[in-house]
Parts: C-alpha cells; structure tokens; sequence
C-alpha cells in the first residue's frame, strides 16, 4: 500500500533519513517515533505528497483518500458546525451536484422554457439516492459528535469558527480532518491543543478507524492505545520497524502530555484546596477578632 525504498530525505543539507526501507499495509495503526528534528515530520509530509524524496523510490497504491490536518488556521465565516461539515469532500462535492441538477429541473420548469428532459428529474433522483448511501443526512450529526469529542459545546455549532481562540480552532482543523473519509489518516502532534477528556476520545476515536493511520505524537499512552506496530526513525539513518511498546525508544526529550495533564490537574485540586483553606482561616480570625 505504501512502501518505501532506499529513501533519502533531507532539511536543507542535513540528512534526516537515509537508505530508509518499510512498507504500510492495508488498516495498519503505526506510530511514528523518534527524537525531536529526527524526520518524523517530514515523513509525513513524504506521504501527503508535499514533497519527493532525495532519493530512492516512495509509492503508493494509486487511488488513496489522505486525510490530514490543516497546520493554517482557516480563513471563513462558516458556522463551526458547517466547517467541519465540509470536511467531507465526497459529500461536499455529491452537494454541488445535486444544486446543479436542481437548478437545471428548475430551470426547465420555467414559463416558456423547453419541455424538460426525462434524465433530468431521473439524474436529480439518482444523486440523491447516492447522498443517502453516503450518510448525507446525518453529515451534521456526525460533526456535532466529532465536535463534542474534541471538547466543543453544543452552543458552540453555530458560532463562526473564526471567532475561536486558535487553540479551539486548530481543533476544528482536526475535527475536520476525521470528517473525511480517507484510506490513510495523517496525525502530526494532534494532541497539541486537547485537553485530557479529548485525548482520550481521541484514542477511542482512532482505535475504530478502518483506514490506515500514521501517527505522531510524544503522548506515549496515545500511541500503546492507538497503534499496533512502530516505525523508529533514528536520526541521519533508516526506519526500523519494530513491534514494541514505545516506552523503549521514544524520544525522551519531550513529556508525556497525558502525564502533564494529570500533573495540572492535580497541581489545580491541591491550589482549590489552599485556596480553602486559607478562607476557613480568614473566616476564623474575623470572627475572632
């Protein structure tokens, strides 16, 4: 499905993998790990095709959907709700279609317009019975789920994307990424702007994709529960595959985020606490003087 031979990758003059040789199959959950500035990154972007490599030979089985998230905030005025909606190209693309088809019958409706066609009341209902087989009508229910997955609130649909922190935005970017319906999911550091409760949906989420998925991520729990099979990217060297916990060999100069966020919740049950503490005190000395 996706193989790799004797690739070499480059930033600039610095060699980042070379003589790299690994093939992906079908449904396989791999992570990507390694030390900071090792290639991982640039890997993936191998894959999204935003680059060729130096040398040796990437390919990949020609008709593949990848889905991957937009590192831009976006730039519209669509509702929260619609942004992620759109991530469904299929559908997205099955819309415009059907406002073709009816902009056509209703055109051949038209007082003194030609007597309209057989095929086009027939195509109108073809396109339509393609968009229930996609799910079409329950598009927004999926992506009010998927918003509420990544922590959004049900107020929160209607509101502008753009008017979001870009923290909250970024997350849309990958609500709309899991929108898509993709044979290969990319996941770069998803976890960056999630709280605890959403990575753990996260996880949830990605454990019952049926595509493909390569993710990279320092959050080690994220990756024992998501992933079945490793590729360690060594620096200035090739990938090795290995069947492993990650624990063994990620690369330790970053936290594991599930393990500061445990951290910052009980640093914030133990600040609640002397924040109590000291009003029991005060509320004590003012009645004692």
């Amino acid at each position: 499905m996706l193989t790799l031979s004797d690739v070499r990758l480059r930033r600039g003059p610095q060699v980042l993998v070379d003589a790299a040789n690994c093939s992906i199959f079908r449904g396989e959950k791999v992570g990507i790990v390694g030390r900071n500035g090792c290639g991982k990154s640039t890997l993936l972007a191998l894959i999204r095709g935003d680059l060729a490599p130096d040398a040796g030979e990437y390919r990949a089985s020609p008709g593949l959907a990848t889905a991957a998230v937009a590192q831009e905030l976006p730039e519209t005025g669509a509702t929260l709700v619609d942004y992620i909606r759109g991530g469904d190209l299929e559908l997205a693309t099955l819309e415009g279609q059907i406002d073709e088809a009816q902009h056509e019958v209703t055109a051949s409706d038209a007082p003194r317009s030609p007597a309209p066609l057989p095929s086009d009341g027939t195509r109108l209902a073809t396109l339509h019975a393609e968009y229930d087989r996609l799910g079409g009508y329950a598009a927004r229910s999926r992506a009010a789920q998927l918003a509420a997955g990544l922590g959004f609130a049900p107020d929160d649909l209607e509101q502008p994307v753009r008017q979001f922190s870009g923290g909250l935005q970024m997350r849309a970017n990958l609500a709309r990424a899991l929108m898509r319906r993709s044979d290969v999911l990319l996941l770069d550091e998803p976890t960056n702007h999630l709280d605890l409760d959403a990575v753990l949906w996260l996880e949830s989420w990605l454990k019952s994709y049926a595509g493909t998925l390569l993710l990279v991520s320092h959050d080690r729990a994220l990756l024992r529960g998501a992933c079945d099979r490793f590729l360690l990217v060594a620096e200035r060297s090739d990938i090795e595959s290995r069947l492993a916990d990650p624990d063994t060999y990620a690369g330790r100069d970053a936290p594991d985020q599930r393990s500061l966020s445990a951290r910052h919740g009980e640093l914030s049950r133990e600040i609640s606490s002397l924040e109590e503490r000291w009003l029991e005190i005060a509320s004590a000395l003012e009645a004692a003087g």
